[in-house]
């Protein structure tokens, strides 16, 4: 019954092993998580603010779960995620996730949102609602969610012959690696100029030490392209890493493809993919994972196949 179950404010000290063991009872046949993964988004995880998290408890057992996430910026909050939802299967269809996802939406309301989307953030588990959990499309479906558009996670094997493609010659003058110091200037520059949304990606990957791992394409001393790159070895677990568990413990990925608008269309940015994945296969990776693109065409160009696809949409906030 509904009314034996309290939802509460999530307590991250107190909360994470209930919630890894929800987890696994409701998500861990299809899309299990490593225990660093998963405690480096709803545990010990900057932003996370009193109100963003609730717990659905029934006789003193975690049996319901919601993470929100927003999108703080110095303008205030634009709008806000839901990061995940999980209702143990024991105790679904009784209305406690939308219990759950109500006291989100109240909260982000509360701090000024006026949209909140299914799934996002650079803490996100998924790319979108996953298509292979119809019973999760039609909940976010049923709490008002245009899901209208769909995007996709791609893998490529780079183990074994003729699995990794062969590099890709530059045109005179451009060079292709590992960020070095005297060019951190010129990147932030560059992402700042095209590509502004990623930054707030950028700058986590130096601050976790990885800045190995993000890759520039330079012409002469200018920064024209960058590519993000996850190796089994990254201190950050971005999106791109988060399915190691379901695609091995050698998994690595890349995303933030960009080049220059100025530099399209001379196929620099199909080097940067397959540079990347020579990166990644050098530090110990053997599957890359490619994350929410439409870009299919192209990535197949590189030996990716379709992995998984995600239904994406958001909801207008009207404050109460």
């Amino acid at each position: 019954m509904i009314k034996d179950v309290v939802i509460r404010e999530y307590r991250p000290e107190q909360d994470v092993p209930a919630v890894a063991v929800l987890w696994e009872s409701t998500l861990g046949a299809t899309y299990p998580v490593s225990s660093r993964v998963l405690y480096s988004r709803i545990g010990y995880r900057p932003g996370v603010e009193t109100g963003d998290g609730w717990v659905a408890e029934r006789s003193g057992r975690v049996v319901g779960f919601i993470l929100a996430d927003h999108d703080q910026t110095a303008q205030g909050v634009s709008y806000g995620m839901v990061s995940t939802i999980l209702v143990h299967p024991d105790c679904q269809r009784q209305g406690i996730g939308t219990r759950l996802y109500r006291q989100v939406e109240q909260r982000l309301c509360a701090m000024g949102c006026t949209e909140v989307h299914a799934t996002a953030g650079w803490f996100r588990f998924w790319s979108g609602v996953p298509a292979d959990l119809p019973d999760a499309v039609a909940f976010f479906q049923r709490q008002g969610f245009g899901l209208e558009t769909e995007t996709h996670d791609l893998i490529a094997p780079l183990d074994g012959p003729g699995r990794l493609p062969d590099p890709v010659n530059l045109p005179a003058g451009f060079t292709f690696g590992s960020l070095q110091a005297q060019d951190l200037g010129a990147l932030f520059a560059f992402q700042q100029m095209e590509f502004a949304g990623w930054v707030p990606s950028m700058l986590k990957i130096l601050a976790e030490g990885d800045g190995a791992n993000i890759l520039v394409l330079k012409q002469d001393v200018t920064v024209v392209g960058s590519i993000q790159t996850y190796t089994p070895s990254s201190k950050w677990r971005g999106p791109n890493v988060v399915w190691e568990r379901l695609l091995g413990e050698c998994l690595g990925g890349y995303g933030c493809v960009g080049v220059a608008r100025a530099f399209r269309g001379q196929g620099l940015g199909l080097a940067l993919c397959v540079g990347a994945m020579h990166h990644i296969a050098r530090n110990g990776g053997t599957c890359c994972l490619i994350d929410w693109t439409n870009l299919l065409e192209f990535y197949k160009k590189t030996g990716a196949v379709d992995w998984r696809c995600y239904k994406r949409g958001s909801k207008r906030l009207v404050k109460e």
